[in-house]
């Protein structure tokens, strides 16, 4: 047999891992979405700025429970998924 390389899209890459992590965590509790897996998280002062707010109202929405985020070390971070969220559940609010 010839060692062959094969050609593949980035698009039809990423399908392809989707769905195997769908087929690999489809019996978990949590099943693990493949777009959040890929996004890189935000830091609080990208956070702040995606919002135009301040950090310390970051802060501050974050003891009241308005946005999550996770820590790794001291560092906070928060997934653009739940910024997209946030931001959503705020423009039906203004409307």
């Amino acid at each position: 047999m010839q060692d062959s390389i094969t050609v593949i899209k980035c698009s039809d890459l990423k399908r392809l891992i989707k769905e195997a992590v769908d087929e690999a965590t489809k019996d978990l509790a949590l099943p693990l979405e493949a777009d959040v897996l890929l996004e890189k998280p935000l830091t609080l002062k990208e956070t702040a700025e995606f919002f135009s707010i301040e950090v310390q109202t970051l802060y501050n929405w974050r003891k009241q429970g308005i946005i999550k985020g996770f820590s790794i070390g001291r560092r906070v971070f928060f997934a653009p998924s739940e910024l997209r969220a946030i931001q959503a559940r705020k423009q039906k609010k203004a409307i």
